[in-house]
């Protein structure tokens, strides 16, 4: 399944308020949006020809065209471009978490099922900052391994990926509760 044009306006601006495109970006995908379009509208030319400096202006455009089209599919395909992201620069991922975090915050309980790790990793990276839950570079690989579980699936939700919880070295565990021992 494509995208259709509003779509790929909600990926864009998505990944925009992530910090994973720059204007600059957005100004290469609308140019290749206009050459796609039998007509372009106003905000796509506009895009393509907006100062770079302006970034509210390119928040307000994208805002404008991404309409009212399902954006979940959108953001879905946008994970597999944050996993590459973060992979290449991961001295970013605690700010995309956070992101992440503060873009799940507009939606409130009507984040889907799969993307609700959005609310889990800002907590997870300062947990393992403060050394209260495993490494960062543990925090690190959980968080790729769960936005890897977008890449080449685009359009579709994955599998809910299981969380793994790292229990600090001198805590004690808990006996098991479980009937099998009986």
């Amino acid at each position: 399944m494509m995208l259709s044009l509003a779509q790929e306006a909600t990926r864009e601006l998505f990944l925009l308020h992530l910090g994973v495109r720059t204007p600059s970006d957005i100004v290469a995908w609308a140019d290749s949006a206009i050459a796609r379009e039998d007509k372009p509208s106003f905000a796509l030319i506009e895009l393509s020809t907006a100062s770079i400096d302006r970034i509210d202006h390119f928040i307000e455009l994208l805002s404008l065209m991404k309409g009212g089209d399902d954006g979940w599919p959108a953001v879905r395909e946008a994970l597999a471009d944050v996993h590459d992201f973060v992979k290449a620069r991961p001295d970013t991922a605690e700010k995309i978490a956070g992101n992440l975090w503060m873009a799940s915050s507009f939606v409130g309980s009507e984040l889907p099922r799969d993307l609700r790790f959005f609310t889990r990793f800002e907590d997870s990276f300062f947990l393992a900052r403060e050394e209260h839950y495993g490494t960062v570079q543990e925090v690190l690989a959980e968080f790729l391994s769960v936005l890897s579980s977008f890449k080449n699936t685009p359009n579709k939700a994955p599998e809910p990926t299981p969380v793994s919880v790292t229990t600090a070295a001198d805590a004690p565990i808990a006996p098991d509760t479980g009937a099998a021992h009986l």
